[in-house]
């Protein structure tokens, strides 16, 4: 019996990929990379992950979400926001974290064996996602002073455009793995600014397709309690918003986190859309509470979707 597919963004060596593998049984799963090499342009990877879980030719997709250090990843979250509902299907199922290590990889200009520091002079391009950049800010400053850095869809495309640059005068900010599979040399390790960085990622799953939990049990302080995401809108009109904290304070709930982006969908300026996590009871009696949630949400605001309800892990 063929095994089912997570889709996650790719190529093999991201950190996405490094997520999958410290997470699903590989005797349960086949992982297969969404991305690759053409040119030096930065495709929306995550969008073909959601499109693949709308059309429920995957059994999950694994993507980015947020970072500790940087925030969330603006692709991941646009695509949740939704505004012209392309993904009713595709619902958070499960997540997972992962410390990342950012590593600085490229060609040497010296001898592994000298005991010299390592030179960087000879880089003039840097290669890496966005959010690896923004997570690297310090050691850029610092080290890479007048180095062009071009942002590419994944830290592991960004290895394999570097180990095709014959000049070999760009490097990449990405995981050792990656430096494995492409051939490169570690150049400066652990470059990230804090070293507590972790990164958020978020298995989805289509909504009419039935499983279990990709993780057996949450290995957490909570493991009575479970989260859920949705997103509402509201007009601008005074209590708008405090009738909206009202229903998570009446039922006595835990927001882990509420925050606005623009709603694209709105036709006139400065509206916005609300992402709010909340913590829920664990079933049986979750399903319930997030149903009573869910409807008084809909009685105060002009749109509510629910994206998903899954174990807390952390």
């Amino acid at each position: 019996m063929a095994r089912e597919i997570i889709n996650y963004l790719g190529p093999p060596g991201s950190f996405t990929h490094e997520a999958a593998l410290k997470t699903v049984r590989s005797e349960d799963y086949t992982l297969k990379a969404i991305g690759s090499i053409e040119g030096m342009r930065a495709y929306h990877l995550q969008r073909d992950v959601f499109d693949n879980v709308e059309l429920d030719s995957v059994v999950y997709g694994l993507v980015p979400y947020e970072n500790s250090t940087y925030g969330s990843v603006v692709e991941t979250r646009d695509l949740f926001a939704n505004q012209q509902h392309r993904y009713p299907n595709v619902i958070i199922y499960d997540e997972t974290y992962l410390p990342v290590r950012h590593q600085l990889l490229g060609h040497r200009t010296t001898s592994p064996e000298t005991s010299k520091p390592i030179d960087l002079s000879h880089i003039k391009r840097l290669y890496s996602h966005p959010a690896a950049f923004g997570q690297c800010k310090r050691f850029i400053a610092q080290h890479m002073k007048g180095v062009e850095c071009l942002e590419i869809s994944s830290t592991s495309k960004a290895a394999e455009i570097v180990s095709q640059d014959a000049s070999k005068t760009s490097a990449a900010i990405a995981s050792k793995t990656a430096a494995k599979l492409s051939g490169l040399e570690l150049l400066a390790e652990g470059i990230q600014d804090h070293s507590s960085n972790t990164t958020r990622f978020f298995f989805l799953r289509n909504r009419t397709r039935n499983g279990i939990h990709i993780l057996d049990e949450p290995s957490t302080t909570r493991q009575r309690e479970h989260k859920t995401k949705t997103l509402v809108t509201f007009t601008t009109t005074p209590g708008s918003l405090s009738n909206v904290m009202k229903v998570f304070t009446a039922q006595n709930i835990i927001l882990s986190n509420f925050f606005s982006v623009p709603n694209a969908a709105s036709p006139d300026a400065w509206q916005y859309t609300f992402f709010a996590e909340f913590y829920q009871k664990q079933e049986p009696n979750g399903v319930a509470q997030v149903n009573e949630i869910l409807a008084e949400l809909e009685a105060v605001t002009a749109f509510c979707k629910w994206h998903g309800s899954w174990p807390s892990r952390v």
